[in-house]
């Protein structure tokens, strides 16, 4: 089982097909140097679109040989996230990393009925992180895409993300159904999904969902015990699912920025995996999310 990014990249490592990793709006310090790092151990190949004078300048101050890459000159963030795409087109196995571009600008590309790159109705966001308590990945989701999502997108995003922890070499994945009560209430709309969702995922053998948990349940076994909450995956869960974007965007942001566990970040239910964290993040987290991006290219599937 894959438990850490030292594993993921060794799993990586030495692929017969080396693919693109195209960065969209290259002109950013920390993906630049993260996609250099990739390119220097033989996991990928770079593509930079955008300002090339920007790129090349930026280059050249991090004492990066801009040889290394292709590079693809641009004069908006339309006409980048555009010739990205173009770029993707032309070379099906190659995959977007987002840069120096707004996620919502980025997303409407990506998500565009004319770029053909929507596989499914649910487009999600999965951050996975090194989770020092349990002493492998688990996954935060969905905190970059869907703001609200129903009953029906939830099952989406369980599915989804349990395929992608099923790829790390996990068997029967654990997910925990966050919230702000293990009550279930009318006044809190999450712990009525997710009696709902337990209902759903009853029969698997696959997939083990339990909740509604405070986060403290599903990361402590101790704190389960103080609260008296019985649940098979108390201190151990594989995913957390987060009851709203903002939950889960504020859970993985203080997770990465409070813990400092190394991170990485990608959106599946595209054709493609599709590497993306936050502009704030630095180029060991962009690495990272290339390692995950790599990595999902060779299991189709997902």
């Amino acid at each position: 089982m894959i438990r850490n990014f030292k594993e993921l990249e060794r799993t990586v490592k030495g692929s017969k097909n080396i693919l693109d990793i195209i960065l969209v709006a290259a002109h950013d310090e920390e993906p630049l140097k993260g996609l250099f790092k990739a390119v220097k151990r033989g996991i990928c190949k770079g593509v930079l679109v955008g300002n090339k004078r920007k790129i090349v300048s930026l280059l050249k101050k991090e004492d990066i040989p801009p040889q290394m890459f292709r590079i693809i000159d641009s004069d908006s963030d339309e006409d980048t996230i555009a010739k990205s795409i173009d770029q993707v087109k032309e070379k099906p196995d190659s995959l977007l990393m987002k840069g120096l571009i707004p996620t919502p600008l980025f997303m409407k590309g990506v998500l565009s009925k004319d770029t053909g790159l929507r596989k499914s109705s649910l487009i999600m966001h999965c951050f996975v992180f090194e989770n020092p308590l349990a002493k492998k990945f688990t996954i935060i989701t969905d905190g970059g895409v869907v703001p609200f999502p129903d009953v029906e997108q939830k099952i989406a995003i369980i599915e989804n993300g349990s395929k992608l922890m099923h790829s790390f070499g996990s068997r029967r994945v654990k997910v925990a159904l966050l919230s702000a009560s293990e009550k279930v209430t009318k006044k809190i709309p999450s712990t009525l999904d997710a009696e709902s969702l337990k209902r759903h995922f009853k029969a698997r053998k696959d997939i083990r969902v339990d909740g509604p948990f405070g986060i403290d349940i599903a990361i402590s076994k101790r704190s389960a015990e103080h609260k008296g909450v019985d649940t098979f995956l108390a201190g151990s869960a594989d995913i957390l699912l987060a009851p709203n974007v903002e939950a889960g965007n504020m859970t993985a942001k203080a997770i990465l920025y409070f813990a400092k566990v190394r991170a990485g970040g990608v959106i599946l239910g595209a054709r493609i995996p599709i590497i993306l964290l936050s502009r704030a993040d630095d180029a060991e987290a962009k690495f990272n999310s290339i390692l995950l991006g790599v990595h999902l290219a060779s299991r189709r599937s997902i």
